[in-house]
């Protein structure tokens, strides 16, 4: 019901997100490597070191099964239902894809519900899941904020000022509405429920429904506060160890180019180009987060190396994802 109310699983609203995406992540990237590259690149190409880049993808392989783990610790710590980690794999790889040919990234929400649903997680507590899945990432990078600042006032331009505020004050009203949520749940839903009535508007029914589980919302966060701590301490081992490596990813593939760098440094510029990405409108940020990137890593890297990175660390890190995500999601498309 989820999947037909929401449209997300369309054929031709897929294929036209996907188009979107794959035109402006080649354009951007063109544009990158013509403007970056000379003779340097190529040399840059020849001393890749090859087993230090294969480390990268065991990198990738590690901040996946351990995302995975802590969805499968926080679905038995809301429901009781032990999902494995197999199918909580597919469910965020295939949130990846969806997310990637969505406007806002948006997308992926919808088939995560639709997955955990069939997998007998009510559509409210499947929604706390997920919004505590992200909310221990929005911990981690609360944890490294006053870094983020200080690197991002020493460096950042105008516009890059401009796209910080935007996306500051997005998460500020994420938070303001998620304690709303937990502490007024019904107040909330029935003010909503009153505004949402007589408008017409894509996804309606789907949010509709969502507002209508607020309580539910609420009883999930209960229930993993105060009965199921140990499963919450194991989501925060889990998001910690898949972050790590995740963020490990980039000052490896630089290390495969044959620089050295601050990875603190790395670490600090990666969480900074996600806060300013990601709320941008075109499917999966693309063009947005290749151009950012290349920014500001040509704070740490030459420019006849930029490109390189960019292509290598948008594969490893972003690609790789959203081609799995895309085929598990097209043999769902298929099915129905």
């Amino acid at each position: 019901m989820l999947m037909k109310q929401a449209s997300i699983l369309e054929k031709q609203k897929i294929m036209g997100g996907l188009k979107v995406f794959i035109t402006l992540t080649i354009v951007s990237i063109l544009i990158i490597m013509i403007v970056t590259a000379n003779k340097q690149t190529i040399d840059v190409i020849k001393q890749v070191n090859i087993l230090i880049l294969a480390f990268a993808f065991i990198l990738l392989f590690i901040y996946v099964l351990f995302d995975a783990l802590k969805l499968k610790a926080l679905t038995l710590g809301v429901t009781n239902q032990n999902i494995s980690v197999k199918t909580c794999a597919e469910i965020i790889l295939t949130g990846n894809f969806l997310a990637a040919v969505t406007p806002f990234q948006m997308g992926g929400i919808p088939i995560e519900l639709y997955i955990l649903k069939k997998h007998k997680v009510g559509l409210g507590k499947g929604s706390f899941i997920l919004i505590a899945r992200g909310l221990l990432y929005a911990v981690f990078i609360l944890i490294f904020t006053p870094l983020i600042l200080k690197y991002y006032f020493s460096y950042a331009r105008n516009l890059a000022k401009n796209l910080m505020v935007y996306a500051l004050f997005i998460y500020f009203i994420a938070g303001v509405s998620l304690v709303l949520i937990l502490s007024k749940p019904e107040p909330i839903k029935r003010f909503i429920l009153r505004r949402l009535r007589k408008k017409r508007f894509r996804f309606k029914k789907v949010i509709i429904t969502l507002i209508r589980e607020l309580e539910e919302i609420k009883h999930g966060f209960l229930q993993l506060i105060k009965q199921n701590r140990v499963a919450l301490y194991k989501a925060c081992a889990y998001t910690i160890v898949s972050l790590i490596a995740y963020y490990l990813i980039a000052p490896t593939i630089i290390y495969a180019l044959g620089f050295h760098v601050n990875i603190i440094e790395v670490i600090v510029i990666q969480l900074l180009i996600v806060v300013l990405t990601f709320f941008f409108p075109t499917p999966g940020a693309s063009g947005m987060a290749e151009f950012v990137s290349a920014g500001l890593f040509s704070i740490v890297l030459p420019k006849y190396a930029l490109g390189m990175f960019v292509v290598l660390s948008r594969l490893i890190m972003f690609y790789i994802g959203v081609i799995i995500g895309g085929i598990l999601t097209l043999r769902l498309v298929y099915k129905k």
